[in-house]
């Protein structure tokens, strides 16, 4: 074989290489679209999006609010309040605003609390009643003081209302937690059933009011129990287990055996439409529907301001006190006072004080006075001293506007024994002294 005609077999295997790898490449490669799930921020951090995107695009004016006792601070629109994750946990308060609100010709859907054992037994009371009374009287009373020891310290008045409490469903899936229905009371899980039919949903059918047609609902995870003597409701589902449509007033109150409104319920079966007609039960201008999204548990500053107010407004004020006195002052510091050092005034006192209890210190002290009025005038009027001394207290006692006589006792008796008399005397020597020095 010539070199030409290797190169052209090279060639051709090159060419034909080439083709069945173009080949193989589009027979097992191709472009295709891959779902992958995605969440949304705005999805994660609120579980009733999808209800309020499907209520604002009927035309309802859906507000939310985080908790019941948010939505409670002011006056609640007319229309329908749907408490979507509060398991049930209402102060009395708090109920008896929601129900007088209902009577006013609204709606309220929520979920009732989980029962205990006392509803257990308050259910079974009526298949026992072939026992001997006094002996079931005596079971009862035990069993409600356990009951009493044991209460939970939130209650659900409006459940109580009612007579209805959660129980566990009957479906081996039942105890599944799917998304924010999971709740605290709920029971613990059991281990899942093997079983195709053990893990497929239970289905209940429920007919809205006026309705042609019943709506299929999972039914799977827990249902409604009556635990004592209640209104009947108005309307539900066939085994008044999953939904109960109770009247009050002019208003509706809609208890749930679960949230069938959040992000991962809404899109099942006819939970949707089951959401739009316990909305449009009642008819109110602007069409408002409020979801209150949380459990109502109060921040700890928020339950300490309620209930201590007082106490933290005065300890506010003496922290602000005490900061006041603690705070630098302005300007240069002022040095500090020679302890040792003490003002003439305190002398003065000091010195007049030993003169007053000493022998002849009285008699001192006037003298003193007497030589400061006599050089004083003397200076001032001094052809006074070629008079009579009665003539010069005549004189003096004119040009100063004095009492003759007090001046007589003040330049020529002796120092008065009675305080009153030698405060007096000595008065009356200053008033001579100040009147010639001026």
């Amino acid at each position: 074989m010539s070199y030409s005609q290797r190169q052209w077999l090279m060639a051709a295997l090159g060419v034909l290489l080439v083709a069945l790898g173009t080949w193989w490449w589009f027979a097992n490669y191709e472009k295709r679209w891959v779902a992958r799930h995605h969440q949304s921020e705005a999805v994660r951090t609120n579980p009733m999006l999808a209800a309020t995107r499907l209520l604002s695009g009927r035309g309802y004016a859906v507000t939310t609010a985080v908790t019941l006792r948010e939505a409670l601070q002011k006056n609640l629109p007319k229309g329908t309040l749907l408490i979507a994750e509060n398991d049930g946990v209402v102060s009395a308060e708090q109920a008896e605003r929601l129900l007088a609100w209902v009577r006013q010709g609204n709606t309220l859907i929520m979920r009732p609390k989980w029962g205990s054992d006392a509803t257990d037994n308050e259910e079974g009371k009526d298949a026992e009643g072939s026992e001997d009374d006094a002996a079931s009287d005596v079971r009862n009373g035990a069993q409600a003081r356990r009951n009493k020891a044991t209460a939970p310290i939130e209650t659900d008045p409006i459940g109580a209302h009612f007579g209805v409490a959660l129980k566990q469903g009957d479906c081996a899936c039942k105890n599944r937690r799917i998304g924010a229905d999971a709740s605290a009371d709920a029971p613990k899980p059991a281990a899942p059933s093997a079983s195709p039919k053990a893990s497929a949903d239970k289905l209940s059918s429920f007919t809205l009011p006026g309705a042609a047609y019943s709506l299929q609902l999972d039914a799977s995870y827990a249902r409604m129990t009556s635990f004592k003597s209640g209104p009947p409701p108005l309307h539900g589902d066939a085994a008044g287990d999953t939904v109960r449509v109770y009247g009050e007033g002019r208003g509706y109150v809609v208890l749930l055996a679960r949230n069938y409104f959040n992000n991962h319920q809404l899109i099942r079966y006819d939970h949707a439409e089951m959401l739009l007609g316990l909305a449009g039960l009642v008819q109110h201008p602007g069409q408002h529907f409020l979801i209150v999204r949380g459990l109502d548990m109060a921040k700890w500053y928020q339950a300490l301001w309620t209930n201590f107010y007082p106490g933290l407004i005065g300890i506010a004020c003496i922290l602000l006190l005490l900061l006041w006195a603690a705070l630098r002052r302005f300007g240069p510091p002022l040095p500090e006072p020679l302890l040792e050092r003490r003002s003439l005034i305190e002398h003065i006192d000091a010195s007049g004080r030993w003169l007053w209890s000493a022998a002849k210190g009285r008699e001192i002290l006037l003298g003193a006075a007497r030589a400061a009025a006599n050089k004083a005038w003397q200076r001032r009027m001094p052809e006074l001293l070629r008079l009579h001394p009665d003539q010069q207290i005549e004189r003096l006692a004119q040009a100063g506007d004095l009492d003759a006589s007090d001046l007589v006792s003040a330049l020529r008796h002796p120092a008065g024994k009675a305080p009153a008399i030698f405060t007096r005397q000595i008065h009356i020597l200053r008033q001579l002294r100040q009147f010639h020095e001026r």
